[in-house]
């Protein structure tokens, strides 16, 4: 593997050859695969070869010994996933942006991550979500849905890793910046229920974060940025000795329908 170098055809017909000749043998030649794994690993193969046969690859993880296995798969998925950011960094589809939060969040679970990969990675998607106010002015055929994909996935990037990894008031700046601006309602229902679920994330880990989002997000906020805080402090005083919410509805800023939803989840 190593004199393939960077030859994705070479590698291709090794890992062919290695397929038919070994695989079908592994359960009793799981050293053959351990050793043959940490070859392609350990030389020059091009991360677009392992990220195409991630599947084979993952599958050739579980030959390798308990004590080796996590440190293994976090090679393997963290040499993906710096594929997958710098597809990402490249311009390429949502789809890429997707599977590098997921690989990401499975370098987390295998404790096999630092906070710069993960910033690096809430950086990039956080710079298109910055562009809300510019799309939403500009008004092109299709802006809204894909203002609603790429938020969908910012907001996973924030719960499955900024929030478990970056320091609580990094991540509280990020949302902050996130959500200045621009409104739900300019862009769908869907999205209120999102940032609902993004306010409701950072007050639970971040109880300031509540204030910050009564006194100076509420005020300069339109109608649908309004629902998703009044829906996020619901649910976050189920639990805590708290209305908030209801002091909401009680402003003179507070749109009737809007008020409406607060006193009706109360009374539920």
């Amino acid at each position: 593997m190593i004199l393939a170098g960077a030859d994705v055809d070479l590698h291709a017909d090794l890992l062919a050859e290695f397929i038919e000749n070994y695989w079908a043998e592994r359960v009793n030649g799981a050293q053959v695969v351990g050793s043959t794994l940490d070859a392609w690993l350990a030389g020059s193969t091009p991360a677009a070869f392992l990220a195409e046969h991630a599947p084979m690859f993952r599958a050739m993880v579980a030959s390798k010994g308990e004590d080796r296995r996590n440190r293994t798969r976090a090679m393997l998925e963290g040499r993906i996933a710096r594929f997958a950011e710098l597809r990402v960094e490249q311009g390429e589809n949502r789809d890429v942006g997707r599977e590098l939060v997921s690989l990401s969040a499975r370098l987390i679970n295998l404790q096999w991550t630092d906070a710069e990969r993960v910033r690096r990675v809430i950086n990039g998607l956080s710079a298109v979500v910055l562009k809300i106010p510019a799309l939403l002015a500009a008004d092109r055929v299709g802006s809204k849905e894909a203002i609603t994909s790429v938020f969908n996935l910012w907001a996973d990037a924030i719960g499955m890793l900024a929030q478990r990894t970056l320091p609580s008031s990094e991540v509280d700046s990020v949302v902050r910046d996130a959500l200045i601006g621009w409104d739900c309602a300019d862009v769908g229902k869907n999205i209120v229920d999102v940032v609902n679920k993004v306010i409701l994330g950072r007050m639970i880990q971040s109880p300031e974060f509540g204030s910050w989002v009564k006194d100076e997000l509420w005020p300069v906020s339109g109608p649908g940025m309004n629902e998703a805080i009044g829906l996020s402090f619901t649910v976050y005083e189920r639990t805590r000795p708290t209305s908030m919410s209801l002091e909401l509805a009680q402003r003179d800023d507070c749109p009737p329908a809007v008020a409406a939803i607060i006193h009706h989840r109360w009374r539920d």
